[in-house]
Formats: structure tokens, C-alpha cells, sequence
């Protein structure tokens, strides 16, 4: 179990209660994880990649062209990059392993400023049920959230028929695209056994998705420039002590 994550209780969380905040906890993330069920609307605003993991083949959303940093998130930590992945949108909650094997629980990031006992709406009501944000929340992870049981055999099948390269000169070489050449070479029954496990989809979300590179390389750009802008127009530390002396002399 991620151990970043408990278990929510009815009992030991009654008195939690959920208030919106910022979204800085995704400031160091080049990559958001995607699953195949939100995949095709995500494409329209996001560049999708996949990824090599421990367990298996990954989708992400990728938020930069440089590493340990989201281009998508603005200086107040609002989000600018349109469709918002279910991991981040169901936040500071998640599908973790229970006490039981196989058993999947709900739990909650105790950490995260979006919680509180004094402030905004509780997570349960008077009987222990989930209040309508909570519920909200869960129905996000049960709809659209990376689920590993669903999304791992059909992204499975484009690393089966070798669908998979390197893309080379974004982060590192450490995301992975389709191979259209490949693809192209596939006989009929490969691409039927696409289609019918439905990894033709996500190859096909995948070409669409990367249109919006450009969108990124150029958010990326204007930050780039307004922070260039605001170093330049930050007074020095000797310009500081000077005011000071003026000052106060």
C-alpha cells in the first residue's frame, strides 16, 4: 500500500472535512498518470505518452519538456492545461491496496491542505455514509482514475506487438511512443485483436494527443519568459541595503 495513503474510516475520519485548494502538489510532476477510460477526451487537451513500469505499461499526461516540473500549473497553482486527469481531479484521495489480499479500499492523503477539521464540508454524514463531495470523489476513481486490474492487459497489447519506442528528445528518452511504421506493417488479425481489445483506441488518442506537444512548448516558453522578466526586475541585494540606508540613515 502506498504508505503516503490510509485507509478512510467513517470512524477515525468522521470529523474530516474536504475544502478546495491549490493544486501544487503536482508542481514537481512532468507526467500525470492516465487511464485508458479518459484517455480519448484527455487527448484533446494533453499530450499522451506511456511509460515502462514494474507493473507494466503506463499512460501519462505529459506537463512538460523538462523534468521535475509542471509547465501546466500556473504561479497561483491553478491549472492550465484544460482536461483534468481523474488522478489529480479525485485528489487527496485514492484506490489502495486493504488489509485483505486483492482487497481494494478507499484512502486519503492526511497530509494534504485540501482536508481540514475546522473548515469546509464534512466527508461523511450523521449515519457514516459519504457526504456528495466524497461520493463525487469516489465515483471519479471508480469511472476514470489509472485502475491497474483494467488498464494493464489492453496497454499490454501494444508492448506485445512491439508498438513501442522510445521518444526520443522528450524527458529524457524516458517516455515511450507508437511506432507508426510498426503499426503499418501489422496484418489483419493484429489489427483486429487492436481493436477488439481496445489498444487501437489508445494508439488512436495517442496520434490525436500529439498535436497538443506545441500547446505545452509553448506555455513552457511564456513562463520561461515571465520569470526571466520578473529576475530582471527584482532589485539586487545591494540596491535593497542601499534603500535601507537611505531609509532609515
Amino acid at each position: 500500500m502506498n504508505t503516503e495513503y490510509m485507509p478512510l474510516s467513517a470512524v477515525a475520519h468522521r470529523n474530516l472535512r474536504f475544502k478546495q485548494g491549490t493544486l501544487f502538489f503536482v508542481q514537481d510532476q512532468a507526467v500525470l498518470p492516465v487511464s485508458i477510460a479518459e484517455a480519448p477526451r484527455a487527448a484533446l487537451d494533453l499530450p499522451l505518452g506511456f511509460v515502462r513500469g514494474v507493473t507494466g505499461i503506463g499512460m501519462v499526461a505529459i506537463c512538460s519538456l523538462e523534468a521535475g516540473v509542471n509547465n501546466l500549473l500556473s504561479h497561483q497553482g491553478l491549472w492550465l492545461g484544460g482536461y483534468v486527469p481523474a488522478a489529480m481531479a479525485s485528489h487527496p484521495f485514492a484506490f489502495v491496496s486493504g488489509q485483505e489480499p486483492g482487497q481494494i479500499v478507499v484512502g486519503v492523503y492526511l497530509a494534504s491542505n485540501w482536508l481540514s477539521r475546522e473548515e469546509g464540508e464534512l466527508l461523511f454524514d450523521e449515519k457514516g455514509q459519504p457526504g456528495p463531495v466524497l461520493s463525487g470523489k469516489i465515483k471519479t476513481l471508480q469511472l476514470l482514475a489509472p485502475n491497474l486490474g483494467r488498464d494493464a492487459p489492453v496497454l499490454a497489447v501494444l508492448d506485445e506487438f512491439g508498438l513501442l519506442k522510445p521518444w526520443e528528445g522528450l524527458l529524457d528518452n524516458s517516455l515511450l511512443r507508437v511506432d507508426q511504421d510498426v503499426l503499418n506493417s501489422l496484418g489483419g488479425a493484429e489489427m483486429a485483436r487492436l481493436r477488439d481489445s481496445h489498444a487501437l483506441a489508445m494508439v488512436y488518442a495517442h496520434f490525436l494527443s500529439m498535436l497538443r506537444i506545441d500547446t505545452v512548448r509553448e506555455i513552457t516558453g511564456r513562463r520561461k519568459e515571465m520569470l526571466k522578466a520578473q529576475a530582471a526586475a527584482r532589485p539586487s541585494p545591494d540596491m535593497i541595503l542601499s534603500n535601507e540606508i537611505i531609509r532609515f540613515g
